[in-house]
């Protein structure tokens, strides 16, 4: 049987990032199984890249590089759900700090590294069915999507591929190869004077805690639009395209932060951890792939990154 050539490309270019790229903070600690322990960057376990900007409803991770067009041994509804929903970071190589790549026939059906007895594409049905994977908030697969998934799981994972080439169009470009720059050419220069665009970039809640009448934040961070940008550059303009952060809580609350003038964002009280976040703007999202215990964002979003996070918490 002749196979034709399947491209899954890199749907995302982490936010945060997930870096498994997180937008606020690096949390210890794996949420998940080791194979599906997604990172570039996004929280737990590692640092906090966040991931590549995407249409609304896209939901796809961080990541860099592309993935180069394969020969498919999988059934075209199956290849297409892992293209749309998982190589955005379980790509070949992987992604920072994602542990297996889900492209190939044999990455899927081989078996998993925590229960032998299982194989790699058991445990990735029973993660889309309980929700967990694409970790939230990406938008998860459709009834249908997964449905198709299972009937190929239940029936012993043959081997068909796919008579028809997919393209899932060209890989992204790595939103985090670019130079050291300050985008908006201004900078915070009023020193410690109290403000809420004071010293955009620097970790917040850190030097908070060393001030006695400073304002105690749940989370806090910046936005910048591009990854490499220098302390008290001035960020993304909360008027130019509105960006805004999303977080999700352990509740399941919902709660937008709205992004000002120095690209700083921050919330006071108390959030349920852990959390999920995303930046949204323009119709467009940078999701943050692992939930996060600490909202301290810049100590890890640094100018060139900390604690496995690539760089900036970027607009999308």
């Amino acid at each position: 049987m002749t196979m034709e050539p399947l491209k899954i490309g890199r749907l995302a270019a982490l936010l945060v990032a997930t870096s498994g790229a997180a937008l606020p903070g690096c949390s210890p600690g794996s949420l998940n199984e080791p194979e599906f322990d997604p990172g570039m960057g996004a929280g737990a376990g590692g640092g906090a890249g966040m991931g590549g900007s995407t249409g609304t409803g896209a939901g796809t991770g961080t990541g860099t590089g592309t993935q180069p067009p394969t020969t498919s041994e999988l059934p075209c509804e199956v290849a297409l759900l892992l293209g749309k929903y998982c190589t955005g970071c379980h790509s070949s190589p992987p992604a920072r700090s994602v542990p297996i790549a889900l492209v190939s026939y044999d990455d899927v059906t081989k078996p998993s590294r925590r229960d032998p007895a299982r194989t790699t594409a058991s445990l990735c049905l029973a993660r889309l069915r309980d929700g967990s994977m694409p970790p939230a908030p990406a938008t998860p697969p459709t009834a249908a999507e997964i449905a198709a998934f299972e009937a190929w799981v239940n029936a012993g994972t043959p081997r068909s591929g796919c008579g028809t080439p997919i393209d899932a169009g060209p890989p992204a470009p790595d939103p985090y190869d670019t130079p050291l720059q300050c985008s908006s050419g201004t900078h915070w220069t009023r020193g410690d004077h109290e403000s809420p665009e004071m010293h955009p970039g620097r970790a917040c809640i850190t030097c908070h805690s060393r001030e006695e009448e400073a304002p105690r934040f749940a989370i806090a961070g910046t936005v910048f639009p591009t990854a490499h940008e220098p302390d008290d550059c001035n960020g993304s303009n909360g008027s130019a395209g509105a960006p805004r952060v999303v977080i999700t809580d352990a509740n399941g609350a919902v709660l937008e932060l709205p992004v000002n003038g120095a690209g700083n964002f921050f919330r006071e009280g108390s959030i349920a951890m852990p959390f999920s976040a995303k930046v949204v703007a323009g119709g467009k999202e940078r999701l943050m792939i692992k939930k996060q215990t600490t909202g301290d964002c810049n100590s890890c979003h640094t100018v060139n990154g900390a604690n496995d996070a690539p760089g900036r918490i970027m607009a999308p």
